[in-house]
């Protein structure tokens, strides 16, 4: 597979590299030669991002560069942002599955439409931690919390207390 890569807009310092330092959130192991390994809670440095997901990243603590999941990855400096500061303030914030979804990575949820979550954690604009809260339309699983694609669900209008 032969990555395009595309310019991510973060501002540059004076030694051309780039301010955005973010974290592993998961262990990610590599399997092809372009890829890099990390452990959670290594501190990686963005390069660029390209197609299909994968960002090119300065892994700090072996030194070595290579391409990262993004959805593996945070940024380190982010505060979590608006949804998880309603989180902070003891509110139940649901949402709403908009279509099925089966989670066949480690750490994601699976979910069917109409299925109802509380969210746990909204660091990455693509996949968000939530905590299922209705299961009568849920297959047999073990899995009550995990990442989810953002995409695919909807915040219910009223937040709940706690």
């Amino acid at each position: 597979m032969a990555f395009i890569y595309k310019q991510f807009k973060h501002k540059k310092r004076s030694d051309d590299t780039y301010e955005s330092a973010y974290v592993a959130m998961y262990e990610f192991s590599a399997t092809r030669p372009d890829e890099l390994d990390f452990v959670e809670g290594d501190e990686l440095e963005f390069l660029n991002e390209t197609d299909g997901g994968f960002w090119k990243a300065l892994n700090k603590r072996t030194q070595k560069v290579g391409f990262v999941p993004s959805n593996f990855i945070k940024k380190k400096d982010d505060d979590v942002g608006a949804q998880n500061a309603d989180v902070k303030k003891d509110k139940l914030i649901t949402y709403v599955a908009l279509y099925d979804y089966d989670g066949t990575e480690s750490g994601t949820l699976s979910f069917k439409k109409g299925d109802k979550m509380a969210l746990l954690e909204a660091t990455n604009a693509d996949w968000w931690k939530l905590r299922l809260l209705k299961t009568s339309k849920r297959s047999n699983s073990s899995l009550l919390e995990g990442y989810v694609p953002s995409s695919y669900i909807k915040k219910v209008d009223e937040p709940q207390e706690t």
